[in-house]
């Protein structure tokens, strides 16, 4: 599901992406940030995927998501 985002493939839409009242608002806001947040997505699924068998799996990947979804956050907050 990353992969599409990433490549900035996905139009705005109600059903996926990282979606917030600023990035509903423009395409020049949309698709910066839903790259990103694929990209750390993608990151944090490989992560996962690596780390899982040698560390608590779900809570490593709690943390990832949350850091590639904070990380989004603060791209969304720097694109004007």
């Amino acid at each position: 599901m990353a992969i599409p985002l990433a490549a900035g493939w996905v139009a705005r839409n109600v059903a996926y992406g990282f979606r917030t009242p600023r990035t509903m608002a423009s395409d020049e806001i949309w698709y910066p940030v839903n790259r990103a947040a694929g990209w750390f997505t993608l990151a944090a699924g490989v992560t996962w995927l690596l780390a899982g068998p040698f560390a608590g799996a779900i809570a490593l990947g709690i943390s990832i998501v949350a850091t590639a979804i904070y990380t989004a956050w603060l791209v969304a907050r720097r694109v004007e």
